[in-house]
């Protein structure tokens, strides 16, 4: 029997009348197939010792003697279990020791009522913030002196580092498992309710990574988190050895974001676009082999003060090759605002060349 390889997000699945949803976000995902990075965010609190997670056991950070069992011990209390009112079940980690968490926003997708298991206490969590384009939404829960994980930087990573991945598979609370850093600077976009979305820059791990895994820690040998686990690569809904993570440096802006100002800001082209494939440009005899065709320009945006009409083809972003829809949303994404970004089109057989300064949505 054929299988087709699934590019799925690792939260447990809901049940009722929201598993249509998700069934058909996981279509899309396939289909489209999964990425991002930026700064390190400076307000994360240091993990403390509290009542919740008393241990006689000194934390040792000795990554020559018994690694995993010393990484695990130092990791795990800022590891969450998360279980929504629409039957969802995920991970979460602990950023900040007043209450704050992060998590993948698949995961609290659609909930009214959210609880976050912490050591051996329940709490009901409220949303601070999401941002669907990204894939991350902060919890808040009413309680102090939490142990708040310590933020590594996603910024030099390496194929073959140590890492162990830390959440909730399949329900099963406060699990680990350990692998390397398979590969890194993939990119990956899909389709939600609110329209296009993208993984940028994700780090590929051969550390297991199963449903209910989402929003999970994924950290180094000295157990600093570098990543927030959130996709795998299946042709059987489980592990086969390739899950991937958002990079840390990208989760924490993202999530700093949304605790200060209760949204994201994100590069802005003003353009719509369509794929034009390279079967339709050699069908029309076109001087190009593949593009996105532009479609519709906002008004006064960054597109179109840089002369960009509907009609172009876009080619090129500073110099990468052009394809599809998703890779004019990708190369954006990579950007901030305010950044020029070179912009190579075709108008009918011309091949034009502009600058564009990148605005904000």
């Amino acid at each position: 029997m054929d299988t087709m390889e699934s590019l799925q997000p690792q939260q447990q699945p809901k049940r009722g009348l929201h598993t249509g949803r998700i069934i058909a976000f996981v279509l899309v995902a396939a289909l489209l197939g999964g990425i991002v990075g930026a700064g390190t965010m400076a307000f994360l609190i240091p993990r403390t010792e509290t009542a919740l997670f008393d241990s006689d056991e000194p934390l040792v950070r000795d990554t020559d003697t018994e690694l995993s069992v010393n990484v695990a011990r130092i990791a795990l209390p800022s590891v969450v279990s998360l279980t929504t009112d629409v039957g969802g079940t995920g991970s979460g980690v602990i950023i900040d020791a007043d209450g704050y968490i992060l998590t993948n926003n698949h995961v609290i997708d659609g909930a009214r009522a959210i609880e976050v298991v912490a050591g051996s206490n329940t709490y009901d969590a409220t949303i601070v913030g999401t941002d669907p384009s990204t894939d991350i939404a902060v919890l808040h829960i009413g309680v102090t002196g939490l142990p708040a994980i310590e933020a590594g930087s996603s910024a030099n990573l390496e194929v073959g580092q140590y890492v162990m991945a830390l959440g909730s598979p399949f329900g099963l609370e406060k699990s680990a498992s350990v692998g390397i850093i398979s590969g890194i600077g993939q990119s990956k976009t899909f389709w939600n309710d609110e329209g296009i979305a993208g993984y940028l820059n994700l780090i590929q791990t051969d550390a297991a990574i199963n449903p209910g895994n989402s929003g999970g820690a994924l950290v180094d040998a000295e157990a600093r988190l570098i990543g927030i686990n959130t996709l795998i690569t299946t042709t059987s809904g489980s592990s086969a050895g390739v899950g991937f993570a958002i990079p840390i440096d990208t989760a924490l802006d993202i999530a700093k974001q949304l605790m200060e100002e209760g949204r994201v800001t994100h590069p802005y082209l003003g353009a719509m676009t369509h794929t034009f494939t390279a079967a339709m440009a050699a069908f029309f005899e076109l001087p190009f082999e593949a593009g996105a065709h532009i479609i519709d320009v906002t008004q006064d945006s960054p597109a179109y003060e840089a002369g960009l009409r509907p009609g172009d083809t876009i080619v090129k972003i500073d110099g990468k090759d052009i394809a599809s829809n998703e890779d004019v949303f990708i190369a954006i994404r990579l950007h901030s605002p305010g950044d020029v970004v070179e912009v190579t089109y075709y108008r009918g057989d011309e091949r034009v060349t502009t600058e564009v300064e990148l605005g904000s949505n």
